[in-house]
């Protein structure tokens, strides 16, 4: 019993490792946010309002060579930058050059990645030694 239980969750692991690769999930076009959970106890809840509402008006436009474009709510000034993806820790990076006037950084957990439809998340602040201040969960669609 103990040896199928072991099985299912290793071919399970597998599974859903190699939907992380499938083509419709590959990185590279544009994906919209189709939803975003924001969860804070330390924020006030004008905040949490605000910052799931950026991220639900956010395009992430992923393009070949590591590049990446943040467009978000009308008005914004898009984020530019580069992006890459370890496959080991299933852990998608965004960002600017330090040096940059205008610098941010973002790691995303890939939670999962079926036909076309992404769900990632991220901890506030990264480290897991420090209080967390949010949690935030994407679902991002591919649309092209």
């Amino acid at each position: 019993m103990k040896k199928n239980v072991l099985f299912l969750l290793a071919f399970s692991a597998i599974l859903s490792f190699q939907s992380c690769m499938d083509d419709s999930c590959s990185f590279e076009g544009k994906w919209t946010v189709q939803s975003a959970d924001v969860q804070s106890t330390k924020l006030s809840p004008s905040i949490v309002q605000m910052t799931r509402e950026d991220y639900q008006a956010s395009v992430y436009d992923f393009a070949k060579g590591g590049k990446v474009t943040v467009n978000g709510a009308a008005g914004t000034k898009p984020k530019e930058g580069t992006w890459s993806f370890d496959k080991n820790a299933q852990v998608i990076t965004l960002g600017s050059e330090e040096a940059a006037p205008d610098f941010w950084r973002e790691k995303f957990q890939m939670v999962s990645c079926v036909d076309g439809e992404m769900t990632i998340s991220q901890r506030i602040p990264e480290d897991p030694s420090q209080e967390a201040i949010a949690d935030i969960k994407l679902v991002i669609k591919k649309a092209e």
